[in-house]
């Protein structure tokens, strides 16, 4: 958990002050925000489901 809060905050660290996705079209910020958000959710997912959720996400 708490590695997935470190990722969380510095994606959106990088996002707002290097990337300056507040600058950015909407369309554009609400991916950076969905890819900024999925990475530690996977992360969770990975952690406490681990087999289940790699069946799940595997081709």
């Amino acid at each position: 958990m708490i590695v997935a809060a470190i990722i969380w905050i510095k994606g959106h660290l990088v996002a707002r002050h290097f990337i300056e996705a507040e600058r950015a079209h909407p369309f554009l910020r609400n991916v950076l925000r969905f890819f900024i958000a999925f990475t530690p959710i996977a992360i969770v997912l990975t952690t406490f489901f681990g087999d289940r959720f790699a069946r799940f996400v595997t081709l």
